[in-house]
């Protein structure tokens, strides 16, 4: 079936937290991330991720977004439908 919101947010939330790897892998300095990252991805019935699709996104990082993307990708959930999430980075709390 569809994926329920509740279980979304929740998946997102632990998943986000993966991300901190391509701060590290993008040579960025974690005070120059301010900003948010917006993603829509479309999740298949297995709970794969089929795309991901970048959106309005305020930090500017080719480095950063490719690992994101790559990193999405590879997430898996229990169910299927298309989502949209941000993620917000500032100088005092990263994810």
């Amino acid at each position: 079936g569809d994926v329920s919101h509740e279980v979304l947010r929740y998946t997102l939330a632990e998943r986000t937290r993966i991300l901190q790897r391509c701060i590290d892998r993008s040579g960025m300095i974690e005070s120059e991330l301010v900003g948010t990252l917006q993603y829509t991805i479309s999740i298949n019935s297995l709970g794969s991720v089929t795309s991901v699709s970048p959106g309005e996104s305020t930090i500017r990082s080719a480095a950063l977004d490719a690992c994101a993307r790559e990193e999405i990708q590879r997430w898996r959930f229990a169910g299927a439908g298309e989502v949209t999430f941000m993620v917000k980075f500032s100088a005092d709390e990263t994810l």
